[in-house]
């Protein structure tokens, strides 16, 4: 029922929503500068995602098992 914000290890920031019995993880803000119709999320940013929150949460032992779904974004 809460959203959790932190700082992650690096100084950017962790967020951590419940939504419709699953929770969303976010985010990774990377420069990407090769042609948006190239554009992929990477396993490697998915696998960051996880090992902050297992650090953040001591208790969450999160693996790419776990993960149901992904999107990423260009700005």
């Amino acid at each position: 029922n809460e959203c959790v914000v932190l700082s992650k290890r690096d100084g950017s920031h962790l967020f951590v929503i419940p939504w419709r019995g699953k929770t969303i993880i976010g985010t990774t803000d990377t420069a990407y500068e090769d042609d948006p119709d190239k554009f992929k999320v990477k396993q490697s940013e998915i696998v960051d995602l996880i090992d902050e929150v297992n650090y953040s949460f001591g208790f969450a032992k999160l693996t790419l098992k776990d993960v149901e779904y992904y999107y990423g974004g260009l700005r």
